[in-house]
């Protein structure tokens, strides 16, 4: 196997989130009050990969079309039940996992 550099220096250590905004509160009201423009400005500052604290839990935002595929490639449920449920227990209810 070969191995390959990253082209992208804010995700080439794999244990390492990709650099964003500091101030998780600062962050969390853009979120809340403007959030399409502080995603444009994000990724105008930080480009297509960057991490958002929203109520200090990290937050990764991609607009890269090949991470996301990536994403959607994965096929471990338990992953997926790990990092996606939680979020969707809070607004759905528990009963969004059926």
């Amino acid at each position: 196997m070969q191995a390959t550099e990253s082209t992208s220096p804010s995700t080439s250590d794999p244990m390492r989130l990709p650099p964003g905004p500091s101030g998780q509160v600062v962050s969390t009201l853009r979120l809340i009050r403007q959030p399409l423009e502080a995603l444009r400005e994000w990724h105008e500052i930080y480009g297509d990969t960057f991490t958002v604290k929203k109520l200090g839990v990290p937050t990764v935002i991609t607009a890269d079309p090949d991470l996301i595929g990536q994403i959607y490639a994965v096929r471990d449920l338990e992953l997926f039940d790990a990092v996606l449920f939680p979020a969707a227990d809070a607004l759905f209810g528990p009963r969004s996992r059926r």
